[in-house]
């Protein structure tokens, strides 16, 4: 059977590692959206840099949703 790059696969991982990518995502977050805001929002690729945060924090607060207690 060939595999295809599109297949979704199905793994677990500890609570530890959850927490230490989410936390991850939202250090990539904050450090995208912190260099937008030294370069400028007004700029295309401060605009860019922070949409690209953005989109890091939702992962992240995505994927903490799923965590239990």
């Amino acid at each position: 059977m060939e595999n295809n790059p599109d297949d979704l696969h199905t793994f677990t991982l500890c609570r530890e590692d959850w927490e230490r990518a989410i936390a991850a995502l939202y250090e990539a977050a904050g450090d995208r959206m912190s260099r937008a805001d030294t370069i400028g929002l007004d700029s295309t690729y401060g605009s860019t840099l922070y949409a690209d945060g953005q989109q890091f924090r939702a992962v992240a607060n995505y994927l903490e949703t799923f965590l239990p207690e």
